[in-house]
């Protein structure tokens, strides 16, 4: 999601991007009376397209595979003792339950500022369950906050006592080396304040069609961008956000994809914490089928160990393979410790 900086009358304003450039795409159209979040959204092409009094939806692939969904969305069911606030402490109970159901945002534009761009009024988070209703929160601008020196912002609910309840990050670079046209991705801590927390991640946007994807004739291609991860330790519940350099080699010709991560630091204060780099397997790459990719559970490592168990997946977006998205997961890091989250990146096109 590319998000411009200084634009609504806040403290640190923030605009849903050139999100938001001038572009073509037309609003919802078939609408009597304002746009809201429950309106009918048009189809995403890329930010750069999205207009002012709009509302677009960007999903996580529903891909098919083996007649079953291909996981592109990350979903972590954690159980946490006494309704202790996941980020404050508490011990995980019971089974860590991961799913891959479908994950999509919502974002709702409003009237364009002194720039000429659409101003972001609200964004929608809607997360899947297996067998039941998805969980769905709304944040809107008064919600979000620019996390400083990073490519990042902050959608945070609180409750009286100003806890947060939910959160969900995203990528929002604005500047030309590091913003994505044709995909967001980011990760969300919902339902902090009950028993039962879910955590997770993913990359929306525009998938690049089959037929649009370079041949096995390509040369390999190198997508650098960002990786947003959460680190949950199962001892005491408490979770850090981490960002890192990331960098996904595509080999169209033998049809693998390999990722990896370097600079890793703490997203809120900026330390440094290269322990949690991560590294290919020996050996290891994730076949690419079609437009996407997904690897064994055991072909991802954070660097310098061999006793992790990681996996990870994504797919490639826009009309020519320009961008490239998914999550990833670590697990067995120590004390029941885990690492999860996604990543996007770009090449020049082909």
């Amino acid at each position: 999601m590319k998000f411009k900086t200084a634009l609504l009358p806040l403290t640190m304003p923030l605009l849903l991007a050139a999100c938001f450039g001038s572009g073509g795409s037309s609003s919802s159209s078939g609408q009597s009376g304002p746009l809201t979040l429950d309106s009918t959204p048009t189809a995403f092409t890329s930010f750069e397209d999205i207009t002012a009094n709009s509302l677009v939806q960007l999903d996580s692939p529903d891909i098919e595979h083996g007649g079953e969904a291909a996981p592109m969305s990350l979903n972590k069911a954690m159980e946490l003792n006494n309704s202790n606030v996941p980020h404050a402490g508490g011990q995980v109970t019971g089974e860590v339950v991961t799913t891959n159901e479908p994950s999509f945002i919502r974002i709702l534009s409003g009237d364009l500022d002194d720039e000429d761009d659409p101003e972001l009024e609200a964004v929608r988070l809607s997360v899947g369950l297996p067998a039941a209703d998805s969980i769905v929160v709304d944040f809107d601008i008064d919600d979000a906050r620019d996390i400083d020196d990073t490519d990042y912002i902050a959608f945070e609910l609180v409750d009286s006592n100003e806890n947060v309840t939910d959160r969900l990050v995203v990528h929002a670079a604005d500047d030309d080396a590091d913003e994505l046209d044709y995909l967001s991705f980011g990760v969300w801590q919902l339902d902090l304040l009950k028993s039962a927390g879910h955590f997770g991640g993913a990359a929306w946007g525009r998938v690049t069609e089959v037929d649009a994807m370079p041949d096995d004739t390509a040369p390999t291609a190198i997508y650098t961008g960002g990786l947003l991860g959460q680190h949950v330790s199962e001892a005491d519940g408490s979770t850090t956000l981490y960002e890192a350099v990331s960098t996904v080699t595509a080999n169209f010709g033998a049809s693998t994809v390999t990722l990896s991560s370097s600079g890793t630091r703490n997203l809120e204060t900026g330390v440094a914490f290269s322990a949690l780099d991560l590294q290919m397997q020996a050996g290891q790459s994730a076949p690419l089928t079609g437009n996407y990719f997904v690897s064994a559970d055991n072909a991802l490592r954070i660097a310098g160990t061999d006793n992790v168990d990681g996996q990870f997946g994504g797919a490639f977006y826009g009309p020519d393979a320009e961008e490239v998205g998914g999550w990833f997961d670590i697990t067995n890091i120590g004390n029941g410790a885990r690492y999860f989250g996604s990543f996007g990146g770009k090449h020049d096109p082909f």
